[in-house]
């Protein structure tokens, strides 16, 4: 389907990859909706070189679930039930890069610390040590 390159040579392959390049091009293998979504993202974050990466791949995996759609539409019957499932797995696979991907807001610096929420919870060893109830120690 396209022509990929694995390891650090991939990061070098993707255009745009140095710092302070004004232009962004997507890479030339993607779907026009992908390489207009890749353009869009590009517009309003900034993006990591690494983070490049694993964004084209999700575009990637999201080109071959629309592909197998496609597909599935001129099928019936098994081949058609095929093709939607791997269809499925496929988005599933884009959607885990997508994941992978932090929209960060480089003007407010990360909190350092525990986030808020719930008191972390205590070991059950420590509610039974020091006494406790008659119940917490199994006698009635």
């Amino acid at each position: 389907m396209s022509k990929r390159r694995e390891g650090p040579e991939a990061l070098a392959s993707l255009p745009g990859t140095l710092a302070g390049s004004a232009e962004i091009r997507p890479p030339s293998h993607l779907s026009r909706r992908s390489q207009g979504d890749y353009r869009a993202l590009h517009e309003t974050h900034v993006f990591a070189p690494h983070e490049r990466l694993t964004l084209v791949r999700y575009l990637e995996w999201l080109d071959r679930s629309d592909a197998l759609m496609v597909e599935a539409e001129k099928l019936s019957g098994r081949e058609r039930a095929a093709r939607v499932k791997a269809s499925g797995d496929c988005a599933t696979v884009a959607l885990r890069f997508w994941r992978g991907l932090k929209f960060l807001d480089p003007s407010r610096p990360p909190r350092i610390g525990r986030p808020p929420g719930r008191r972390p919870h205590l070991p059950v060893s420590s509610l039974t040590i020091g006494g406790g109830t008659d119940a917490a120690d199994g006698a009635r």
